[in-house]
């Protein structure tokens, strides 16, 4: 049983090294080598895929406080927009709750690695807030979030 715990939580920290070694990888070289790519697709697999896909139609703006102590993410294409706290993984889609925190089945989402991604390339766009509209931006999303999960219970 022991094995089980340690191989569950070795994995996901296995993976999240790999992402850490692709940003010093793609520092030195400015790409990432195709052996990088199989090694993170083998942890991340069709989420890494769909990653760079959305890479490629979505925006990735970065909103700090001044002293750049409080970051958030959003990712956004089109209509569709997700919201990433610093380096956490999670996100409020329904693949990160059904796939990641209730079955398991995949370490993170396409969200959260396209965030990662882009910010390792330096494709994130800054935007300083000020405290206060940093709040009220917390906020705002916040209530989205709300809004959105009580519909779902209402359903």
């Amino acid at each position: 049983m022991e094995k089980s715990v340690f191989s569950k939580s070795f994995i996901p920290q296995k993976a999240f090294q790999e992402l850490e070694r692709a940003e010093i990888i793609f520092g030195e070289q400015n790409l990432f080598p195709n052996e990088t790519l199989e090694i993170l697709h083998s942890y991340f697999g069709e989420s890494l895929t769909q990653a760079t896909q959305l890479l490629e139609k979505a925006r990735v703006t970065c909103y700090s406080t001044p002293d750049s102590f409080r970051k958030v993410y959003e990712i956004s294409k089109s209509q569709d927009r997700h919201i990433i706290i610093g380096n956490v993984n999670f996100c409020q889609c329904d693949f990160f709750s059904s796939q990641v925190l209730d079955l398991q089945r995949s370490l993170s989402c396409e969200h959260v690695l396209a965030v990662t991604l882009a910010r390792i390339m330096g494709k994130v766009r800054e935007e300083k807030l000020s405290n206060n509209l940093f709040e009220e931006y917390l906020n705002m999303q916040l209530n989205v979030f709300l809004d959105i999960d009580t519909q779902d219970m209402l359903c």
